[in-house]
């Protein structure tokens, strides 16, 4: 039997490495019935993280019928998920040779085998492979930026979060690891608005109170009260790529920020603070002076926000990025106040985010 390869050469530092791709030109062989029952026997093992057992199914229909693309997927998946990348890589890298709906999911898993395998540079010309098949899938944007951090090429990796967010503006993971750049950036306003979107999406999970620690952090960076008297302000957008747009309103708000010292505010809770003083960051936000060449964070962000703001959403909003936080205020304005968090979920679910 002819196997039909293409060659892709990457340079790995000072070495050359080469990545043998397949070719989709073999035909898969559809499933017989007995065969999608030991599937599916095979993935109901799996979901229960049976993996081993799994396996084992998927093993027992491939010996009946090598070229079954179902079988070779699902297990490509579960040695994925059992962290036997190599495995992994194997089954994905023979479901390749198929033309099939799957072919762009073993280029994802082989991707992200690569990827954990200390193979970056290969696991990106894997996913650019798979979004020549299927543009439209944010994942294989997500994972290349993912690779690209791990090459140390973080405006590579900016560019495919931003992509990734482009096709699925839903997507958490891509928000809070673009978030998670702007900190390291000190760039505080997108960090503050990308965690805020993150927390939209993702309101009550364990993630969620990892970024909302993450937010409150971000919330307080730059403003320190020395004593009674004195509070200090330090301004991180002077050096900033996104500068121009940001560095009025990262004045603007860090001064809010400061007013939580004042006399007039001490019995507010941490959650009226908050409340307060996003607020007050949603309303610097003027979308009207965007222009075509803004970039993509910009429109997307202050567009979304200033809108959030003018519709009078800012309350509801507070509360609802809070609902993991273990705190009786919060929990007892959700309960009390639950048509304005489904109005605010509405609102949300039906904004045009045309970016």
């Amino acid at each position: 039997m002819k196997t039909y390869l293409l060659t892709i050469s990457l340079l790995l530092g000072h070495c050359a490495s080469t990545l043998t791709i397949p070719q989709p030109l073999k035909q898969p062989v559809l499933s017989t019935t007995m065969e999608e029952t030991k599937i599916a026997e095979g993935v109901e093992l799996h979901d229960k993280g049976f993996f081993k057992e799994a396996i084992k199914c998927y093993d027992e229909v491939l010996l009946l019928n090598p070229d079954n693309v179902h079988a070779l997927y699902e297990m490509s998946y579960s040695y994925f998920q059992m962290g036997e990348q190599e495995n992994s890589l194997k089954y994905s890298m023979r479901g390749m040779q198929y033309k099939s709906d799957l072919l762009s999911q073993f280029y994802m898993n082989a991707g992200n085998s690569l990827d954990i395998l200390g193979k970056p540079e290969q696991a990106i010309a894997i996913y650019k492979k798979a979004i020549a098949i299927d543009p439209g899938q944010n994942m294989f944007y997500y994972n290349m930026g993912i690779a690209y951090l791990r090459l140390e090429e973080p405006e590579q990796a900016r560019k495919n979060f931003i992509e990734s967010i482009r096709r699925n503006p839903d997507h958490a993971s891509s928000h809070y690891a673009l978030a998670d750049m702007y900190i390291k950036d000190d760039e505080q306003i997108p960090a503050i608005l990308l965690l805020c979107r993150f927390l939209i999406i993702e309101p009550n999970s364990e993630r969620s109170l990892v970024a909302l620690d993450r937010l409150i952090q971000v919330l307080g960076a730059g403003v320190q009260k020395e004593d009674e008297k004195h509070i200090t302000i330090n301004l991180f957008s002077a050096d900033s790529n996104e500068a121009d747009v940001f560095q009025s309103i990262e004045m603007l708000y860090k001064l809010t920020r400061a007013s939580r010292y004042l006399k007039e505010n001490k019995n507010k809770s941490a959650v009226e603070l908050r409340l307060d003083e996003l607020s007050a960051l949603f309303s610097y936000l003027d979308k009207e002076k965007l222009t075509d060449d803004n970039s993509f964070i910009e429109k997307y962000l202050i567009t979304y926000f200033s809108d959030l703001a003018r519709t009078g959403q800012q309350e509801a909003f507070v509360y609802y990025i809070h609902q993991a936080w273990d705190n009786e205020t919060v929990q007892l304005w959700l309960r009390e106040n639950w048509p304005a968090t489904e109005a605010f979920e509405k609102w949300n679910q039906q904004y045009p985010l045309n970016f």
